[in-house]
């Protein structure tokens, strides 16, 4: 069984429509099934993707055997390219550098871009430089999604679409309403994956 887990409901519009389009019979909302996989809303920060991602491990125990996360990120090297998709090789935590394992790896084999996830959104160019030493690729939740994983010893990738330049100070409201459209290429990109397990 795979689990998908992706922020927001404004990236996983398309998902919703076309695939998982039963909500799960849950003890919270944001849990979607198509067939026997299922799709996690894990809301945005580390504690909310840890919390709600250890929550559907636990409950549906040795069924789910991999795990995919997928979302929008902000670009923190200019020659990534806006619109494009990463496979992510690895995640580091802000803030945990010092820590001896500080990152978690991903099973994308053949990347070689890394995120790191945030703490809080990335809003000035200063914080958007610290976060670059770490990673050219900034989000808000794939750290705590990994960081379940690990503890539930369970493989996990993640692909990224870069929707702006981290450190140019954008207007969040203007992602937003690109939404729509965002959903529809990472959906794409989805139904070209390869998501058996023999994948993972």
């Amino acid at each position: 069984m795979l689990l998908l887990t992706i922020a927001h409901k404004g990236e996983a519009q398309e998902f919703l429509k076309r695939s998982f389009t039963q909500p799960a019979d849950y003890h919270f909302s944001g849990v979607y099934r198509d067939g026997d996989d299922i799709l996690l809303l894990t809301g945005e920060g580390i504690e909310n993707a840890i919390l709600r991602t250890s929550s559907v491990l636990t409950y549906f125990g040795i069924k789910i055997d991999r795990v995919l996360n997928m979302g929008i990120a902000g670009a923190l090297d200019p020659r990534l390219q806006i619109n494009q998709i990463y496979g992510i090789r690895k995640v580091f935590c802000e803030n945990e550098i010092e820590r001896e394992n500080s990152f978690i790896l991903c099973k994308e084999t053949h990347s070689k871009i890394d995120c790191v996830t945030a703490k809080k959104p990335v809003s000035d160019p200063d914080y958007a430089a610290s976060l670059k030493q770490l990673a050219p690729i900034v989000d808000r939740e794939l750290w705590g999604v990994g960081f379940s994983c690990v503890n539930f010893k369970i493989p996990f990738k993640s692909y990224k679409l870069i929707s702006d330049d981290a450190s140019n100070n954008k207007d969040h409201n203007e992602i937003k309403t690109k939404a729509s459209y965002y959903s529809k290429h990472l959906y794409d990109f989805y139904k070209n994956l390869s998501l058996t397990k023999d994948s993972w």
